[in-house]
């Protein structure tokens, strides 16, 4: 169960600006119970070897929901799938921590080509089911983790979660070994082609 104070929503977005200065945009909603309390939350942003790279607090009042902040980081290192480098961002509150990885990156389309971080990428991927011939659809983390080895031994960057998402955790761990996801949400893809082409 949570705690009596505690952060209901959030969400964390990173731009890369130039000179490679990145902004981490985080959007921190306060849980419902607590329309009529205030929020103080203390943000703490670290690198892969857990030294403390900023440091700072914010507060939501009784009068509002949510919370826009912004930390700034010099010379960020950039996330990819060949090197996915993960920042921590802790939030901390009078009564729990929420830590998110988060890695550095921009992706963007420009006419047919994706770009990570300004740059083309080509994407080798399979599609992925939460599936084992003995568990059924029920997965271990050990199963997924050696889906993740043999991918990566293959040369694979890109995994499609076919049809639904996959564990909650699955794509914590694409982001920390280095994979692209595409995440459906229970959204069928087939007749698509007929329709933009190929």
């Amino acid at each position: 169960s949570r705690p009596e104070i505690h952060i209901g929503d959030y969400t964390v977005q990173t731009y890369i600006k130039e000179s490679g200065k990145a902004e981490i945009k985080i959007m921190i909603k306060k849980a419902d119970s607590l329309s009529r309390s205030s929020l103080p939350i203390t943000l703490r942003l670290f690198d892969d070897e857990k030294n403390l790279i900023s440091e700072g607090d914010c507060l939501i009042s009784e009068a509002e929901t949510i919370t826009e902040e912004v930390i700034w980081i010099e010379n960020a290192r950039l996330w990819s799938a060949e090197d996915p480098y993960l920042y921590q961002l802790d939030m901390v509150t009078t009564q729990e921590v929420i830590s998110q990885k988060i890695g550095i990156r921009e992706i963007t389309v420009d006419g047919r080509i994706v770009k990570l971080n300004g740059y083309p990428i080509k994407l080798f991927g399979v599609n992925r089911h939460d599936s084992d011939p003995v568990t059924g659809s029920t997965i271990s983390r050990e199963q997924a983790l050696a889906d993740l080895k043999l991918m990566k031994e293959h040369n694979i960057n890109t995994i499609r979660t076919s049809h639904y998402p996959n564990a909650p955790w699955f794509v914590e761990y694409c982001s920390q070994y280095g994979f692209y996801v595409i995440d459906e949400a229970d959204i069928e893809m087939h007749g698509v082609v007929s329709l933009y082409g190929d």
